[in-house]
């Protein structure tokens, strides 16, 4: 005998889907109930986007031992279309927080890359400018696109993190 199932779909707060699935089996009957988490930028049921922090012109960073990882975020890529052309900062060159330190071209726009703590560049994705579309296929992994020393780490506290990034959005 299959059994039998009643599914509903309950939402409890923006970024979580509660899923109840009752199952009757016989005389038996079972509850499933099942927590997904879900936004736009997490894979279901991981929470891979914490530490990650933005600015309100859509860079993104991680920090790692003191050097910042900085990209773009989704937005950005998707607003952009196409990425083709990528400019990044020479390694070794200094960087401020706020300050345009590259720019980003697509088939429909350009955009600066502004950077969202201050720092000496350690190292540029040239992946990244060889291959600019990495950027619309992967831009937290392969698409990310300098590194830097940061050199005021209270910075950060000036940037949103996944929570309120989503708020801003709104």
């Amino acid at each position: 005998m299959m059994p039998k199932s009643d599914s509903r779909k309950m939402r409890i707060r923006p970024q979580c889907v509660m899923y109840s699935k009752n199952i009757s089996r016989g005389p038996q009957k079972y509850a499933v109930d099942q927590v997904i988490m879900a936004t736009d930028h997490m894979n279901i049921g991981t929470r891979q986007n914490n530490g990650r922090y933005y600015t309100r012109d859509h860079e993104w960073v991680t920090v790692d031992a003191g050097v910042g990882t900085v990209g773009i975020s989704n937005y950005a890529q998707e607003a952009l279309g196409e990425v083709v052309f990528v400019q990044l900062p020479e390694v070794g060159s200094a960087v401020a927080s706020g300050d345009e330190c590259g720019a980003v071209e697509s088939v429909k726009a350009a955009s600066e890359i502004v950077a969202p703590v201050s720092g000496t560049i350690v190292e540029k994705n040239s992946a990244v400018e060889s291959t600019p579309s990495l950027i619309n296929k992967s831009y937290f992994d392969e698409g990310w696109l300098f590194r830097v020393k940061l050199s005021a780490p209270d910075e950060l506290k000036q940037l949103m993190d996944q929570t309120a990034r989503k708020d801003s959005e709104s």
